[in-house]
């Protein structure tokens, strides 16, 4: 679960004064079941402008509003916090709006050379459209400037080769369409972006969407903050505007968005009390165990992955040639040789090792297998391709330094779980 606090500010400037006119801005959170506005502050000028709030059939939420008198400007300023409980949604019924191509995303020439290119490898839908997102974050080049352009189709922005976030998402969404899946086009809030940012969502054989941002090429997350979603870019536009008279009008966009902690929480007031700080960890611990870091497992479990990469990397060092023995394993891991057992089944089942034993030493070893190694291979790429993003918006420095202080927070906290079952063992023998 996820708490983001953002603010948004939308300026319209006109070259010269209109009236009588009427827009409509969708600039509002949507509102289901795992995504909800905790606190809202809005401000719409010239104040004397008519706003009503409206649900358009895809459920997005928009401000529809009317200017009789002449203006140079209309601006919307919003801050407020929304709650996300889960990206993932509740099943939905297939609409065949989001299989077919929409006048945005229609094949052309330059697509059809992308699509040529793509290989993309059986497999579930979801890693289907991870390839895809893969794909498209290496072929088209991001420019900043982009941003502010009139909108192009997938197309043409594939045949010029760099573009906006809403070039990505139009391009994959293209991509996924010829590939038969059912997929929509996704406008939000990414904490550390400055501008609306876009993405792309597809729809399994379980009628649940999932989200995945083909700028980064990653799986969206919890962070992610939906304010609308559509058959392409041009059903999300942010601002649709016209009056009686024609009139040229410039956008400005700004959006700041940070993770904070729960309301309750936030609220405790700083300080050293060691009381505080003890809960606060034991919070913030909750917290980190509530990411779903699972959705990053596509080929294997976290477990298994470390195992995987501990065999390949101590087989190097040790020059074991592939073969590492359970108990060194255990000790690396600092994980009890029973519990390594069952997953070492698991991997052996899966033939992703082999699992011999040493008579001469009395002790069982592992080897990694070909086939284990190019599985590996694929969990790795998209482990390291999130966490290079994670690190990105963190900071390298911090990274680093985090690294070194989670490691020694590591090594105190065994300590002292050691020491506490040590005394209740000490207890248990003193009666």
């Amino acid at each position: 679960m996820e708490w983001i606090a953002y603010k948004l500010s939308v300026k319209v400037l006109y070259e010269k004064p209109v009236a009588d006119e009427y827009f409509q801005m969708k600039c509002l959170p949507r509102i289901d079941e795992t995504q909800k506005i905790v606190e809202l502050k809005e401000e719409i000028r010239p104040r004397d402008c008519m706003v009503k709030k409206r649900m358009d059939d895809a459920k997005n939420q928009y401000i529809l509003g009317y200017m009789a008198k002449a203006h140079s400007e209309i601006t919307y300023e919003a801050e407020g916090t929304v709650q996300i409980q889960k990206y993932n949604r509740k099943p939905e019924s297939r609409e065949m709006l989001y299989r077919i191509s929409s006048p945005y995303t229609e094949i052309g020439q330059n697509l059809g050379e992308w699509y040529g290119e793509l290989n993309l490898p059986e497999g579930e839908i979801r890693d289907r459209a991870l390839w895809i997102a893969g794909f498209v974050k290496r072929k088209l080049k991001k420019r900043e400037e982009t941003e502010r352009e009139g909108l192009l189709t997938a197309d043409q922005a594939a045949g010029r080769g760099y573009g906006s976030t809403r070039d990505f998402a139009q391009i994959m969404l293209a991509l996924c369409r010829m590939d038969g899946m059912t997929a929509r086009y996704v406008t939000g809030i990414l904490p550390g972006k400055t501008q609306l940012h876009a993405w792309v969502e597809v729809q399994e054989e379980n009628g649940i969407f999932y989200g995945v941002d083909p700028e980064f090429g990653i799986p969206v997350t919890e962070s992610y903050i939906v304010f609308c979603q559509g058959r392409d870019a041009r059903e999300c536009t942010l601002l649709v505007s016209g009056s009686t008279e024609g009139k040229d009008e410039n956008v400005q966009i700004s959006v700041e968005a940070v993770p904070v902690e729960k309301k309750e929480y936030a609220l405790l007031p700083e300080s050293g009390n060691i009381h505080w700080m003890a809960r606060k960890m034991a919070v913030r611990n909750s917290s980190f165990q509530s990411i779903p870091l699972e959705h990053l497992n596509r080929v294997m479990s976290s477990l298994e992955f470390t195992i995987l990469s501990v065999l390949k990397d101590r087989s190097v060092i040790e020059g074991t040639e592939n073969r590492l023995y359970v108990r060194d394993i255990s000790q690396w891991l600092n994980v009890p040789a029973g519990r390594l057992s069952p997953v070492f089944t698991r991997l052996e089942e899966a033939g992703y090792i082999l699992w011999e034993s040493d008579e001469r030493v009395g002790a069982s070893y592992v080897m990694l297998t070909d086939y284990g190694k190019k599985k590996l291979e694929e969990q790795q790429d998209i482990t390291i391709r999130f966490y290079e993003h994670v690190i990105e918006r963190f900071g390298r420095e911090k990274a680093r330094e985090l690294d070194k202080l989670m490691l020694e927070l590591e090594s105190v906290l065994r300590d002292e779980l050691k020491l506490m079952n040590d005394q209740k063992e000490g207890g248990k023998t003193d009666e």
